[in-house]
């Protein structure tokens, strides 16, 4: 059996008590988000305006 070498310290919140694979789901789930959210926010400046960000800045 070959020993994997396991990370010092979890690298954020997100990761703190969670297996690899959920952690890995966590991180591509909330990038995600920041993706939808960046386009909605670019494609109306009524959304834009209510999460404080100029149009178009994404």
């Amino acid at each position: 059996m070959v020993a994997v070498p396991r990370p010092a310290a979890p690298r954020s919140v997100a990761d703190a008590g969670a297996r690899p694979r959920e952690a890995a789901s966590v991180r591509v789930a909330a990038g995600a988000v920041a993706a939808v959210a960046a386009a909605v926010t670019r494609a109306d400046p009524v959304v834009a305006a209510a999460v404080g960000r100029p149009a178009g800045s994404g």
